[in-house]
Formats: C-alpha cells, sequence, structure tokens
C-alpha cells in the first residue's frame, strides 16, 4: 500500500507521461520515504499500459541495487 504522498506521486507521473511529450520527472524525499516503492508502482504502470520496455536503475552500492531489484520485483 502507497502513502498518501506516493500515491499522489505516481498519479503526477502518469498524468505527465501521457499528457505532454516529457519523459523525465523528480522526486525527492528523504532516506527511507519510500522513493524506491513509488518509483517500482511508476513502472509497473508504465509496463501495463505498454508505455516503457525496461527500467534501468543506478545505484551507489550493491547492497541498495540489491534492495531496489527486491522492490522492483
Amino acid at each position: 500500500m502507497l502513502r498518501v504522498w506516493q500515491s499522489e506521486c505516481v498519479t503526477q507521473v502518469l498524468k505527465k507521461f501521457t499528457s505532454t511529450s516529457h519523459s523525465h520527472f523528480f522526486c525527492q524525499a528523504t532516506p527511507g520515504a519510500g522513493k524506491t516503492v513509488m518509483a517500482a508502482e511508476v513502472a509497473k504502470r508504465l509496463f501495463e499500459n505498454d508505455m516503457i520496455d525496461l527500467v534501468l536503475c543506478f545505484s551507489p552500492s550493491l547492497s541498495v541495487a540489491e534492495g531496489m531489484r527486491s522492490t522492483f520485483s
């Protein structure tokens, strides 16, 4: 279940991606706030709508990469 801010952010991202030609969105929040969970939800919905083919993630460490992989799975 998404937090209120995550749900609102997902809505804004999808609205921006579907109604304009913009392909970038910046989300800033404190560590542990749930940015990766929010991004995974956005990716899931974009996949479902055939708007993307893949997600490429960069991380500062292997432990962060593993956490991202786990969240996106």
